[in-house]
């Protein structure tokens, strides 16, 4: 059957595992929701603390961040309206080339026969070598606003994933606001 023994002893018993839970910053209590002697899981909410510092740290993160992918979507719309008035600007110098060629098309025929000068026909070539110069500085202007925009996104796109970055932190301090027993067991103390 059963043997039952029962030993008398003088002493306190301790725990085998003791772990003190602290919070990560000063906060007031807001609740206490589980008392000493509860047995608790590692998920158990012990306590809720509250501090508006953080709160208002966490409001302030999210509205730099809220104005970080505004700003983003800002460059956007520059950028791209920056783009299309280049994009006009060249197709203008294009139109410009394409009548200057027609005209000394025309003028080198004219010339033959005497009936525009030379020094006219000279400027309408001059024209035309200027414009196509032209046309090829802002071809290569196009080209290097477009890596410049390229390059002004990348760095706004990390401007925004820092302010991630820090928004994560904050909430992380904010959570642990929520204490947890962290580990299976029993609450012994809570001053």
């Amino acid at each position: 059957g059963d043997l039952r023994i029962q030993v008398q002893g003088y002493g306190k018993l301790k725990s085998k595992m003791q772990r003190i839970l602290t919070a990560p910053a000063n906060a007031i209590v807001d609740e206490i929701v589980l008392k000493p002697g509860a047995i608790v899981s590692a998920n158990s909410i012990l306590l809720r603390l509250t501090n508006p510092d953080i709160e208002q740290q966490i409001k302030e993160a999210r509205r730099e961040l809220q104005g970080r992918h505004t700003n983003y979507r800002q460059i956007t719309i520059n950028q791209k309206r920056e783009l299309l008035s280049q994009q006009a600007q060249q197709e203008q110098l294009l139109s410009n080339l394409e009548v200057a060629q027609l005209k000394v098309e025309a003028e080198s025929q004219l010339v033959a026969k005497g009936i525009v000068s030379a020094i006219d026909f000279k400027r309408t070539q001059l024209d035309e070598r200027q414009l196509t110069r032209r046309l090829a500085i802002e071809k290569e202007r196009l080209v290097q606003l477009s890596q410049l925009h390229e390059e002004n996104l990348a760095i706004a796109k990390d401007k925004i994933e820092q302010q991630q970055e820090q928004v994560a932190v904050i909430n992380n301090e904010f959570e642990r606001l929520t204490v947890r027993a962290g580990i299976d067991g029993v609450l012994q103390h809570l001053p």
